[in-house]
């Protein structure tokens, strides 16, 4: 069996659990009666807590309220395909019974029970795949791991030692003692080289071949099985190949008591939807209290959720990325078969769809009732513009509404980036051609550098490049452009912006001068935050918009438009990243 015959049922769930559950529960972030600042799992770390005091929570993990079947149903009304269990965090405490090291859940809490084996069962008797966390180099216990040092001198560790015991021994364990998994989501591969991480992948196929090993099992992003985002990450673009999003319902993984952040049902489905439209599983956390009880707050988003997963199943599981090599103000895109789905950001009435070139069979609004909806055609020869007007029947569907488009045969739409049937114009960043520029400042900068764009999977270079994500980063000088090409159709005046973005959990700080040349005409404006980026990652992303000026269009046509930076902002470390151009 290939990769692509192990990954089929990864890409039919699209939609996950992901459990972050251990020692931290228990801490709850604070420590010494102060709050440890960041993600509760990483409050160890943090607060620099020795592993003789932080093993003191163990008896604090009762697990009084764990219920493995309620765990799974959860999953189950939310509509997840599957399951991801820490084994063992950065912590290095196994939630599991190990044989290998006492320092677990089943030695140490005072129930003596094996919550791993308990959801492992429940998720195998209810049909959903099953699924182990598992942290390969780092490990706050371990003397020779990555990341304690402060019990232990970083200079006397072996990390070798680390891999050939207990990292290899607890996999074995976990891949030996818990039935089929679907995958091992390995994490934070500091301290492991690019070899040592093919050995741990090697390792588990050796014991289940069949089973996936995650994108984070090395910052090179060619030895696992599928890609793995950033946290909460969405990429602006398409993306090749697999990927996934792991995603919090609020700031933390681990349960913090002062994380009141919580998202809300319609943000949840919003992000499930701008992934999908990337082809992008959806990984979303609970992080359970030390007694085993799911927050209140998780168990009410998800079944919100569940809802809407539920009536529009059809359009989530076994969906690919978007056919569209365009933006929609109005919402997203996915395909499957000859079907396109629609997922819209706000009610309509009607819409209005630039660039299928396919005729339509049947549209319709799902839901309870499945509803026709009316369908109008337009083809324009001569500029090549075909859009589609679509009728929309009133809708009571919870969140959002889906429109289910069946096409006369295989999916056929425009290439490029063209006009939409509405007027906007978005020239996203990943569909620029880039020219020259320096991405790195300083040559002293030149190591730390290229570890990041080793993280963000591209090959460090001198020169203004796209990330992972589809983001045109750190952009320094002012040797670099970026060019579109675009189709316009409506001749008018039209207002242009710039989007770009912060650096993660940092508030944005533009200052830089650009300049837009768009039809012979010139643009300058020193970037202001003018207004933010509706929803885009703003939950960890400070995405603003700047408005640069207006640019006048007499006839339609085939323009281009070109962006540099007058002047960068010395204040702005993270140079200048942008997202898109936008023309309204």
């Amino acid at each position: 069996m290939g990769k692509q015959d192990t990954l089929d049922w990864w890409r039919e769930a699209r939609f996950g659990m992901f459990i972050h559950f251990g020692l931290y529960s228990a801490m709850e972030g604070i420590w010494k009666g102060e709050e440890v600042p960041g993600l509760g799992e990483w409050a160890q770390c943090r607060a620099r807590i020795p592993v003789e005091e932080y093993k003191k929570n163990a008896e604090k993990v009762t697990l009084e309220e764990f219920d493995a079947e309620k765990y799974v149903q959860l999953a189950k009304d939310a509509g997840m395909k599957y399951i991801v269990f820490t084994a063992k965090h950065h912590d290095g405490f196994a939630m599991y019974d190990s044989k290998y090291s006492d320092y677990n859940i089943v030695k140490m809490g005072p129930s003596g029970r094996d919550p791993a084996k308990e959801l492992a069962e429940a998720a195998k008797k209810a049909g959903l795949t099953m699924c182990f966390y598992y942290s390969q180099a780092l490990d706050w216990e371990d003397p020779d791991a990555t990341g304690n040092d402060w019990d232990y001198d970083p200079e006397k560790k072996d990390f070798r030692r680390f891999l050939d015991g207990k990292c290899k021994h607890q996999l074995k364990e976990i891949l030996t003692n818990y039935g089929d998994l679907g995958l091992v989501w390995f994490d934070v591969p500091r301290g492991i080289s690019r070899e040592q991480s093919i050995e741990v992948r090697d390792y588990v196929k050796s014991i289940q071949p069949n089973c996936l090993v995650s994108g984070r099992i090395s910052y090179h992003t060619d030895i696992g099985d599928y890609g793995s985002l950033g946290d909460n990450e969405i990429p602006a673009g398409k993306l090749e190949g697999d990927w996934e999003t792991p995603a919090t319902l609020n700031h933390t993984w681990g349960y913090k008591g002062s994380d009141h952040h919580w998202k809300k049902p319609e943000e949840l489905i919003r992000l499930m939807t701008e992934l999908l439209s990337k082809g992008v599983n959806y990984l979303l956390n609970i992080g359970p209290m030390a007694s085993g009880k799911i927050p209140e707050e998780s168990v009410y988003l998800l079944k919100e959720v569940g809802k809407w997963v539920h009536l529009n199943e059809e359009a989530i599981y076994g969906t690919k990325q978007t056919p569209f090599s365009v933006d929609f103000d109005w919402g997203k895109a996915s395909q499957k078969g000859n079907t396109i789905y629609l997922y819209l950001f706000h009610r309509k009435t009607d819409l209005e769809i630039s660039g299928i070139r396919n005729h339509i069979k049947k549209a319709i609004l799902i839901g309870e009732e499945n509803q026709e909806v009316g369908v109008e055609e337009q083809h324009n020869d001569v500029l090549d513009e075909h859009i589609v007007k679509l009728t929309i029947p009133e809708s009571k569907n919870p969140y959002m509404d889906v429109i289910k488009l069946e096409l006369d045969g295989a999916i056929d739409v425009k290439d490029g980036l063209y006009q939409q049937a509405e007027g906007r114009i978005d020239l996203p960043a990943y569909a620029a051609k880039l020219e020259g520029g320096k991405k790195i400042r300083k040559e002293e900068e030149a190591e730390s550098a290229e570890r990041e764009a080793e993280k963000n999977g591209t090959i460090r270079s001198d020169e203004i490049q796209l990330d992972k994500n589809g983001m045109i980063s750190q952009w320094f000088d002012t040797e670099g452009k970026a060019q579109w090409k675009f189709m316009v159709y409506k001749p008018g005046t039209y207002r242009v912006s710039i989007a770009t973005r912060s650096t993660k959990y940092t508030e944005w700080v533009g200052g830089h001068t650009v300049c837009i040349t768009c039809n012979g005409q010139t643009m300058k404006k020193t970037l202001e935050a003018d207004r933010p980026l509706p929803f885009a990652d703003r939950f960890f992303f400070d995405d603003q918009i700047s408005d640069v000026g207006t640019v006048t269009f007499d006839q339609p046509g085939e323009v281009v438009l070109e962006l540099t930076m007058e002047q960068y902002n010395q204040k702005d470390a993270a140079g200048l990243c942008v997202n898109k151009v936008i023309l309204e």
